[in-house]
C-alpha cells in the first residue's frame, strides 16, 4: 500500500537573479533568463516530515503558472539544496552560492505555460539523495530549487510562489510504500 505526503511550501521562499536582484516577498519567481547572461534561480523550502532512509516510489515538484508565456522553451535544473536542514538564503549571493543535489532533474524542454495550470517536475532521485544524507531527521527543511541550464535570452517562465493570492502555492508531493500500513499527512 502506498502512501503520499502532500507538503505546501512556506513564506520562506525566494528567488534571484544573476544581476543581483535577490526578492523573498514576491507572489512569482522567474525560471530562465530575464535577459543576455541574467539567469535565474529559485529555492522553494518545505518541512518534510518524512524519516531519514525512508525508501520513496515518487516525489514530484508541482507548480502553478503565473503566467502564460511561450517564447521559445527554457533549460532547466530542478533538484534539491544539498543540506540537511538549509536556513533561508538572505541575498542573491548566498542563493547562488547553495549546493544542488547530486542527482537532479534536466529539463530542457519547458514548453509554453499557461496561466493557472499545474506544472510538474518529477525529482525522486533528489529527494531520496536527501532523506540518505547522515544528517537528515523528520521535519527538517528541505529545499527545491529550480536553476536556468541555458535557457536562451529573454526566455522565461514565471511560477506562483506563497505570497501569491490567486493560484496555489508550490507543493512537493512524496509517495512511499507504506508496508500494508496506512499513514496520512499533509500540510493543509
Amino acid at each position: 500500500m502506498s502512501s503520499k505526503f502532500t507538503i505546501y511550501t512556506t513564506a520562506d521562499d525566494c528567488f534571484a537573479l544573476s544581476n543581483g536582484t535577490f526578492n523573498d516577498t514576491s507572489d512569482y519567481g522567474f525560471l530562465g533568463q530575464q535577459s543576455a547572461g541574467v539567469t535565474s534561480k529559485i529555492w522553494i523550502p518545505f518541512i518534510v516530515p518524512a524519516w531519514k532512509g525512508l525508501q520513496i516510489v515518487s516525489a514530484y515538484y508541482k507548480v502553478v503558472a503565473h503566467a502564460s508565456l511561450s517564447a521559445n522553451t527554457v533549460k532547466v535544473k530542478v533538484g534539491c539544496e544539498a543540506a540537511d536542514n538549509p536556513s533561508k538564503p538572505t541575498t542573491k549571493n548566498d542563493l547562488f552560492a547553495r549546493t544542488l543535489t547530486t542527482a537532479y532533474l534536466t529539463n530542457n524542454l519547458v514548453d509554453a505555460w499557461t496561466a493557472g495550470t499545474e506544472y510538474s517536475f518529477d525529482i525522486t532521485t533528489a529527494v531520496q539523495e536527501i532523506l540518505d544524507r547522515a544528517g537528515w531527521a523528520a521535519s527538517n527543511t528541505m529545499a527545491v530549487m529550480v536553476w536556468d541550464n541555458g535557457s536562451s535570452s529573454d526566455v522565461q517562465r514565471a511560477q506562483s510562489m506563497y505570497e501569491h493570492a490567486t493560484y496555489a502555492p508550490p507543493v512537493l508531493e512524496i509517495t512511499y510504500d507504506a508496508g500494508g500500513q496506512v499513514i496520512i499527512w499533509s500540510s493543509e
